[in-house]
């Protein structure tokens, strides 16, 4: 029996290195970046926002999109559909943010308001870019 002092078997153990581990935390944070990113719908119709001094903030809860004519929109409803559709997930603790257009006429957005008085918190307000 005759003992080498470099056996092959050692050598073929250190040529390849195992990544499984780092596979392993690469998934991890991928799935852990994918459940924190907040991801946002597209408009339904397209809104030219009023320029305004401060930064933007996102809104929460229900938002209703009113174009340059008056049209509510909300997903894919227009019209008194969007606003039948808005005024159904009224309840307490769910927030409303109207997002008019910059030459959206005041009166039709007057007009919407007694439609959308079940919510807890209505913010009227034109939402600046």
């Amino acid at each position: 029996m005759r003992l080498s002092s470099s056996t092959p078997d050692t050598r073929a153990g250190l040529r390849g290195a195992n990544i499984v581990p780092m596979i392993n935390v690469v998934f991890l944070l991928l799935i852990f970046f994918l459940m924190v990113a907040e991801f946002s719908r597209p408009t339904p119709v397209a809104v030219t926002l009023p320029q305004g001094a401060g930064g933007t903030r996102t809104p929460r809860g229900v938002v209703l999109h009113v174009d340059a004519h008056g049209e509510p929109a909300f997903g894919d409803a227009r019209g008194a559909g969007a606003v039948t559709m808005v005024a159904a997930l009224a309840a307490p603790g769910v927030s409303l943010t109207i997002r008019a257009d910059a030459r959206a006429d005041g009166r039709a957005l007057a007009a919407l308001l007694p439609s959308l008085a079940g919510f807890d918190s209505l913010r009227i307000a034109v939402v600046p870019e």
